[in-house]
């Protein structure tokens, strides 16, 4: 009697599959052609449910959430992959579109390029000295450009120089501002960008929120609104991603028309899952986008401030 590969349990004669742990009941290796077979039919199998995925997803604004919420979840890819799948594909097309835009060095040859600063900083009259910097935009307006008039000065000398108390919170704002100063805003613009994925993703969570208060006389669980979140920005991740590339082959800007899309599917999805009237649906379709712009604003301010003290 031979026993299961994967689990090492006893296989009957007849058995094809291993009734402990469900393999395909093989008694040796695979050899190439049989194993190059099975590849093919999981991954045919696999992208069977992308497929249907995808174009319940795409066709039908809503049903693919109603039908995941009520119970038919094994025909579809978990709206957490799928989410993550769709953006990383998203990401990759506009990083390699960017790259495809950059100027090759000999087409900027000899060209006059002014290296910006992430700070604007006022031009100081030549009669101040450095201790009468203009500061009025801020407690740390002026700093950026202090720093590249004097490099390689230490906080300590650098703070009394300015005439700020040398403690520890100014000394470790000075340190951060020295290091994104010592870049040009572009390389300071790419870390933010890099982080652009992190502050969706972790942005989901606050949207599936909203709309729980939004919809909150409804009998709805929060983990079906964050289905419901999830769904959709992998339908904006979609719609950006087609717009990139068709952007880039034609040479045209279909930003707006994306955006007009997105709404017109939000709306239509809206309508579908919660099953309200028209008027209602309007409402709060109009209500969830304030809110979820004024929470993006919020949520992304105090982001931008937490990488602001990691960079």
């Amino acid at each position: 009697m031979d026993n299961c590969l994967n689990c090492n349990h006893p296989l009957q004669p007849n058995d094809h599959f291993c009734s402990n742990c469900g393999q395909k009941a093989k008694t040796s290796r695979l050899p190439f052609w049989s194993g190059l077979s099975d590849f093919f039919i999981n991954a045919f199998s696999f992208d069977s449910k992308v497929f249907v995925s995808l174009r319940e997803l795409l066709l039908k604004p809503g049903l693919i959430t109603q039908q995941y919420n009520a119970g038919m979840q094994a025909r579809f890819v978990v709206p957490l992959r799928m989410y993550l799948t769709i953006s990383l594909v998203f990401f990759l097309v506009e990083a390699f579109v960017e790259k495809m835009n950059e100027k090759e060095p000999w087409e900027v040859y000899g060209t006059e390029e002014k290296s910006e600063s992430p700070f604007e900083v006022e031009e100081v009259d030549s009669t101040d000295s450095p201790m009468t910097l203009n500061l009025g935009g801020g407690n740390y307006s002026g700093w950026g450009e202090w720093i590249r008039k004097h490099p390689g000065m230490s906080p300590e000398l650098a703070l009394d120089s300015l005439g700020k108390p040398v403690t520890f919170w100014n000394k470790f704002m000075y340190s951060q501002i020295y290091k994104i100063a010592r870049f040009e805003r572009q390389e300071f613009n790419d870390y933010l960008a890099s982080k652009t994925q992190l502050l969706i993703f972790l942005f989901l969570p606050l949207i599936a929120l909203v709309l729980k208060w939004v919809y909150i006389r409804h009998d709805i669980y929060y983990f079906e609104h964050l289905v419901f979140a999830l769904h959709i920005q992998s339908v904006f991740f979609i719609l950006l991603t087609v717009q990139t590339i068709f952007d880039f082959a034609a040479g045209t800007d279909t930003l707006l028309l994306v955006f007009g899309a997105f709404a017109l599917y939000l709306l239509l999805a809206m309508k579908r899952v919660y099953d309200q009237n028209w008027p209602k649906t309007a409402m709060k379709f109009f209500v969830t986008n304030c809110l979820a712009l004024a929470t993006l604003g919020t949520f992304g301010g105090m982001l931008f401030i937490v990488l602001f003290m990691l960079f």
